[in-house]
């Protein structure tokens, strides 16, 4: 069962509500994507902002299910307070990631959910994620797994509008907040 913690539903609730607004078609939304730099779009607000807007119910949907399953864990082992500060400075790396390696807007929570699925497979190691609610998989093998194809998608390249380059980022980021407070 999930436990649904205190700072994972505040995330839950801000991106929902932010969602909805979105297709509700807010005029000032757009104003909250992360644009590159050198776009004359950009706002340093929006290293914070975009990781709260999502481009399809499928983007939300996958970002919340990643902060549902993975998010109590982390948050349980840090503290609410500590939980959303990672959170939001691993989103934030990503963003950094987001604009100086690739040319186009970005949104969306993913980075900071690639750092807590991270942050995740690192405490937990060997806890048991199934695959289609059937397949038993240890988290360092999932996660390392879809990893390394963010990976190699971000070193390659890809035309298909996702920053990989800020799930890699987010989930690095992870890594070094794993390392500088395992115990």
């Amino acid at each position: 069962m999930i436990e649904l913690t205190k700072g994972v539903k505040q995330l839950l609730i801000i991106n929902v509500v932010i969602f909805v607004l979105t297709y509700l078609n807010f005029p000032f939304i757009e104003n909250f994507v992360l644009f590159p730099i050198q776009s004359g779009y950009f706002q340093p607000y929006q290293l914070l902002s975009y990781m709260f807007l999502h481009s399809s119910i499928t983007h939300i949907i996958f970002n919340m299910i990643g902060l549902l399953v993975f998010g109590p864990n982390i948050e349980n082992k840090f503290g609410t307070s500590k939980f959303i500060k990672i959170y939001l400075i691993m989103g934030l790396i990503s963003g950094l990631a987001s604009i100086i390696f690739i040319n186009n807007p970005v949104v969306g929570a993913s980075g900071a959910i690639w750092g807590i699925m991270m942050l995740f497979a690192l405490f937990n190691p060997n806890e048991l994620l199934y695959i289609y609610f059937i397949i038993p998989v240890r988290a360092k093998f999932i996660i390392g797994a879809f990893f390394t194809v963010e990976l190699c998608l971000s070193i390659m390249g890809s035309s298909d509008g996702v920053s990989h380059i800020a799930h890699v980022a987010g989930a690095l980021t992870g890594a070094l907040f794993y390392l500088l407070n395992r115990k």
